[in-house]
């Protein structure tokens, strides 16, 4: 990412207070309200969905591709090749394939798996099962337009949290950890 970054023309400082602070930063952006907790896949669906019969996690497993059937009606994804203790294993579907592997990887897999640009999968040897240009292509980051608007003197803001200034954020984390209170217990704010 910091590659791209600086192919974009951006340089990186090693001082995010030097007044040069053009670029990237994340701040904590998943938290359950009620628990005040980080929340993400694991959390949020994974555990309560063990419980389930017709659910079956693996863990430590890598996905290489899509299996597709093939008929006159098209392509339908039946399963995966993942690699596992270092071992090639099929996992067949009963019903569907979820294909939830992030923005870089979604388009990775399917092209691995043979959909995409006909000309990059054929330079590749990898059998067309569907062409789409489209695969891959034009991924983008989301602009977001902030609203500024002046506060009057003595009125609190979030601005030394996103600053990132050193005392602010030990406060927040003291909140947090000794009363489960404070800004680290809401979504965060993201920007590039």
């Amino acid at each position: 990412l910091g590659e791209a970054f600086q192919g974009m023309g951006y340089g990186c400082t090693a001082d995010p207070f030097s007044g040069v602070s053009t670029g990237g930063y994340s701040n904590l952006a998943s938290v359950d309200y009620e628990k005040k907790q980080r929340s993400y896949a694991a959390t949020g669906y994974g555990l309560p969905a063990m419980g389930r019969q017709n659910v079956k996690i693996l863990t430590e497993a890598t996905v290489q591709k899509i299996l597709f059937s093939t008929s006159d009606n098209g392509a339908m994804a039946v399963g995966v090749e993942a690699k596992i203790d270092g071992q090639t294993v099929t996992v067949k579907a009963r019903r569907e394939v979820i294909l939830t592997a992030g923005a870089v990887n979604t388009p990775k897999l399917l092209e691995l798996s043979g959909i995409g640009d006909k000309e990059r999968l054929e330079q590749l040897s990898i059998p067309v099962i569907v062409e789409n240009s489209n695969v891959g292509e034009n991924l983008q980051d989301h602009l977001m337009t902030g609203i500024s608007f002046e506060v009057k003197s003595g009125i609190a803001t979030g601005d030394p949290l996103l600053r990132q200034e050193p005392e602010t954020i030990q406060t927040a984390f003291q909140l947090y950890s000794e009363q489960k209170t404070g800004p680290m217990t809401i979504g965060g704010i993201q920007s590039s």
